[in-house]
């Protein structure tokens, strides 16, 4: 994976002229694919899904969203 920080737009936090790094590409259900860029505490914030996820095969988030996701699916 190309970890080059540029600066622009965080596609999770909206913030907006900080640095970023490209994770991949994301893909909406109606508007198409897109490249999905994180701003650093955003990462951190991914890494530790990731991690719990690997570690126990359920992700407790106190996003409702999320958390739904996660009983769903077994994430």
């Amino acid at each position: 994976m190309d970890r080059t920080w540029n600066r622009g737009l965080c596609w999770r936090c909206e913030d907006d002229g900080v640095p970023v790094l490209w994770l991949g590409p994301v893909q909406s259900a109606e508007a198409g694919d897109g490249p999905f860029f994180c701003c650093a505490p955003c990462v951190r914030r991914l890494e530790a899904l990731v991690s719990a996820f690997n570690r126990h095969g359920v992700v407790v988030d106190e996003n409702r969203v999320t958390s739904m996701f996660a009983r769903t699916y077994g994430a």
